[in-house]
């Protein structure tokens, strides 16, 4: 796999820059050339169902000249940059040509080639904004969507080696931090990792080496005890109430072996499977392997489990008086929509930051998102601002929202972070723009607080 990796990665990253430092040796000439004459690899575009973003999704897999159900594959996740799709790099670097070029020189091994669609949203196409925040932050939830469901798929659908030593993950510019991200922090599902131009969507350098300085450590307790792989359905880190955990342990059917928390386990061979369900908290999970001559090796994954499930508060609906009252309108005047509950806002031309503002009166400091719904009814783009404020008078500026043309949308931003009192928690939250010569209209359908991201629809 090694030799295997080292080759590709160095190929494919040729296929993506203009130019190389005199002291770079240059891929071969005509190394990404269709020949006819050799055997080809086969590029499939498979369907694929996402728990995670809720929808089927799209993914393009090589497989080699010669495939065959009889022989287990290596697979090679490549992902792409924030501007491309799962076509990006079969369209734009032709991985098929240079891998079927490099077999048939006999330079590399045969494996498999997923293509993703880095941008885990149900609407994931690259078309539009593709810097907006809500599909940049799409690419950071492709890491669920890759482990719990892409890589499940895979497995089962193609004749691939699962253990970690015979996967990678590489990536260009957006799918270099990908790779980085996810790579380094899932150590126990990837042997290779490769980033190539990577975009600095990266984690903070300090939370990269946290992560390999702990997986150093497990690996050093393997080189001095007995071998040892573990994996589990859900990477450490918090969970949801009643999540069970299911977990497969790979080491010698020799070895002795004890769980902490205790829990029931099967053994057959070399791989024994167990799985439980936490109680909320925090709880650490040991399991303690013991060769036949003492040699002992502990393997530990960490996690918490949250008190509650997501919680959310109504800051602003149309239907709720109540709600109504907490309006507040700064040179703003209401309009209703023909045939529904719903409320339009008009901003007059020529005025200074017209606005309305929402104020709730609960604690807010548990809510960590905020979600609003959007129309523009107007021929014309529409831009505003979102701002939030504090009970002890803060105030900053959340974030620039833009609708096009009769658009309709919802919005989720990051609200109050962890550990922020009542007082200092932003309970209000104000829409306003910018004085212009003409008069502007916008419908808020709704603002909602939520205590974990929401779904986007």
């Amino acid at each position: 796999m090694k030799q295997l990796l080292y080759s590709i990665f160095a190929i494919l990253i040729f296929c993506q820059i203009g130019y190389s430092q005199s002291n770079i040796k240059m891929a071969p000439h005509g190394f990404d050339i269709v020949r006819e004459d050799i055997s080809k690899g086969k590029i499939d575009s498979v369907t694929y169902n996402s728990k995670i973003v809720g929808v089927n999704r799209r993914a393009l897999i090589y497989t080699p000249p010669g495939y065959s159900e009889k022989t287990k594959y290596p697979v090679l996740y490549l992902l792409h940059g924030i501007g491309g799709d799962e076509k990006e790099w079969y369209k734009g670097g032709q991985p098929q040509v240079i891998l079927d070029n490099l077999y048939a020189e006999g330079k590399l091994q045969p494996m498999i080639v997923v293509l993703p669609n880095g941008r885990a949203m149900k609407d994931d196409r690259a078309t539009g904004n593709i810097f907006d925040k809500e599909k940049v932050e799409a690419f950071a939830t492709f890491e669920k969507d890759l482990l719990n469901d892409l890589i499940p798929y895979v497995e089962k659908k193609y004749s691939v080696l699962k253990d970690r030593e015979h996967r990678a993950i590489a990536g260009l510019s957006m799918g270099g931090g990908q790779s980085l991200n996810f790579g380094l922090g899932n150590l126990d599902q990837f042997a290779w990792v490769g980033g190539f131009s990577s975009a600095p969507n990266t984690k903070k350098p300090e939370e990269l080496e946290t992560l390999r300085s702990e997986m150093l450590d497990e690996l050093e307790a393997l080189e001095n005890g007995p071998v040892a792989l573990m994996s589990c359905s859900v990477p450490e880190g918090k969970l949801k109430r009643n999540t069970t955990l299911k977990y497969k342990l790979y080491t010698s059917a020799d070895n002795q072996i004890a769980i902490s928390p205790a829990v029931k386990f099967k053994r057959d061979g070399n791989l024994t499977e167990f799985e439980f369900t936490p109680s909320p908290g925090c709880f650490s999970l040991r399991v303690n392997i013991t060769s036949p001559d003492g040699r002992k090796t502990t393997l530990k994954r960490e996690y918490f489990v949250k008190e509650k499930d997501n919680q959310s508060y109504e800051l602003f609906r149309w239907s709720d008086n109540i709600f109504q009252r907490r309006m507040r309108l700064d040179h703003v005047t209401t309009w209703q929509v023909p045939g529904s509950p719903v409320h339009g806002f008009t901003f007059p031309a020529n005025t200074d930051f017209p606005g309305v503002l929402f104020k709730g009166t609960n604690d807010t400091s548990m809510y960590r998102w905020v979600k609003v719904k959007l129309e523009n009814p107007m021929t014309i783009p529409v831009n505003l601002i979102m701002k939030y404020h504090a009970r002890n008078g803060k105030a900053q500026d959340g974030q620039g929202i833009s609708l096009k043309p009769g658009e309709r949308k919802s919005v989720i931003y990051p609200l109050n972070p962890e550990g922020k009192t009542k007082d200092e928690a932003f309970n209000m939250i104000q829409f306003w723009m910018w004085k212009k010569d003409m008069e502007r209209k916008l419908i808020i359908e709704s603002v909602s607080l939520y205590s974990e991201r929401p779904d986007s629809e």
